[in-house]
């Protein structure tokens, strides 16, 4: 695989490197299309088609970015648009997705499942500065 990357002009290793990204872009606004749906007609979706595809496809299409972003300059990396208000958009989404999802717990439950998700989000967030502060 390395070596098909390193045989691409730089041009077309840009071109494809696009066209990923905004395949994964496309691939997320589907993934999340179909949660919605399957959040709020449960088994609907799911009869018919696997989720888990799905998410796979977008792991790998992030896979794919990430081998392709290391043979790319650091000028071209930063000459991609970055869609921040998307996945702003899309946190949003599986927060509102996540309270859905909670209604059936009673109060007590849903305070220690957040107390306890939020610690781990931010000790996990601290690990990943502290490594990036190092390197």
């Amino acid at each position: 695989m390395a070596n098909l990357i390193k045989n691409l002009g730089d041009q077309k290793l840009r071109v494809a490197y696009k066209l990923i990204i905004d395949l994964l872009f496309l691939c997320v606004l589907s993934f999340a299309g179909l949660l919605i749906i399957e959040a709020a007609l449960p088994g609907f979706l799911s009869k018919y088609v696997s989720l888990s595809a799905a998410a796979f496809a977008v792991f790998l299409l992030i896979i794919c970015a990430e081998i392709m972003a290391k043979y790319l300059p650091a000028q071209a990396q930063s000459d991609i648009v970055t869609r921040k208000k998307f996945f702003v958009s899309l946190a949003i989404l599986a927060v509102l997705l996540v309270a859905y999802s909670m209604l059936k717990f009673s109060l007590l439950q849903n305070i220690v499942i957040c107390s306890l998700t939020l610690s781990s989000v931010y000790l996990l967030f601290k690990i990943i500065a502290d490594n990036s502060s190092q390197n």
